[in-house]
C-alpha cells in the first residue's frame, strides 16, 4: 500500500495530480495519479482562459498537470476536470505535496527496514499518520517544526518513533531543494543593454546580501534561467517570493519587461 494513493473518488473543487492520457476532438482524457488510476476528462473549454486552436498546443500526451475537480458522478464513474481553474500557485503547491507525499512513504518504508520488521509493516504506522494528520507530508513538516512533540498522539511504539525520527532527521540535515525557472528580461529601450546588465547585477548583488543561492544562465535573448537552492521548500519558496519581488520592482524602474516562469520539473 502506498498512502499517497486515495481511496474512492475526489471531491468537488479538489485539486488532483493527473497524467494526461489521450487527446481527443474536444477534450482531454486524464489519469488521476492519486486516485488508483480513475480517469477524468477535461473539456477543451475547460483548458485555458484564451481560445483553444489546438489542444495539443496546451497539453501532451504523457504529461502531467495539476486539475481542479468540477463534478463527479460516482454512479456513473464520470469525473469532469478543469485545467484553467487552477492558479499557478494551486498548481506549485499541489506538485510540491505530491512529491514530498512520496517520499515520506518511501521513507516510512526505510524505517521499517532498518527496524527489521516484517515487510509491509509500516501501512499500520501510515494508517495512524493518516488518523492524525490527514496527510502524510503533513505530518513530516510537523516533526520538522516540533520534534518529537508530532508523535504525541499517535500511539506507536518507541522503536518505531525513534526510526522515523532519526530517517526524518538525516532528511532535515541533508536535504536541499532546487526552485527553478526561466526569466524572459527585455529592455523596452532601443539600446537596453547597460540597463539589463544593470538590472542583472543588482539581482545577484541583492541575492548576496540576503545569502539567497542563486545561479543565473543565459539562454538566448530574452531567455535566462534561474535556478534558487534551499534546505527545505517553505525557506525556498519565501526567498524565491522575495526575490522575484526585488526582481519585479527593479524591472520597472529601468523600464524593462520582466516575466518569470516556474519550472516544476
Amino acid at each position: 500500500m502506498v498512502y499517497y494513493l486515495k481511496e474512492g473518488f475526489p471531491q468537488e473543487k479538489e485539486l488532483v495530480i493527473c497524467t494526461v492520457k489521450k487527446i481527443l476532438p474536444h477534450a482531454v482524457l486524464c489519469v488521476l495519479d492519486e486516485y488508483h488510476n480513475k480517469e477524468g476528462m477535461i473539456h477543451v473549454s475547460e483548458l485555458s482562459h484564451k481560445w483553444v486552436k489546438n489542444i495539443k498546443d496546451i497539453v501532451t500526451e504523457g504529461k502531467q498537470i495539476v486539475a481542479k475537480v468540477l463534478d463527479v458522478n460516482e454512479r456513473k464513474g464520470h469525473i469532469d476536470l478543469s485545467l484553467r481553474k487552477v492558479s499557478n500557485a494551486e498548481r506549485e503547491n499541489k506538485f510540491k505535496e505530491w512529491r514530498l507525499e512520496k517520499r515520506v512513504d518511501k521513507l516510512l518504508q526505510v524505517a521499517e527496514q532498518r527496524i527489521k520488521e516484517k515487510k509491509g509493516s509500516y501501512e499500520a504506522i501510515g494508517d495512524k499518520i493518516l488518523d492524525e494528520y490527514g496527510a502524510l507530508y503533513i505530518f513530516y513538516e510537523e516533526c520538522k517544526e516540533k520534534g518529537r512533540d508530532a508523535f504525541k498522539n499517535l500511539g506507536i511504539t518507541k522503536k518505531w518513533e525513534d526510526a522515523i525520527y532519526s530517517i526524518f532527521e538525516e532528511q532535515f540535515k541533508t536535504i536541499k531543494v532546487v526552485l527553478k525557472g526561466h526569466m524572459k528580461v527585455k529592455s523596452y529601450e532601443g539600446d537596453g543593454l547597460s540597463d539589463l546588465k544593470d538590472f542583472f547585477n543588482e539581482l545577484l548583488k541583492y541575492s548576496k546580501e540576503k545569502n539567497y543561492l542563486i545561479n543565473i544562465k543565459y539562454l538566448g535573448a530574452p531567455l535566462y534561467y534561474l535556478t534558487l537552492t534551499s534546505k527545505n521548500y517553505k525557506i525556498g519558496e519565501e526567498q524565491l517570493s522575495d526575490l522575484l519581488k526585488f526582481a519585479e520592482k527593479k524591472s520597472k524602474e529601468k523600464n524593462l519587461k520582466f516575466v518569470w516562469e516556474r519550472i516544476m520539473k
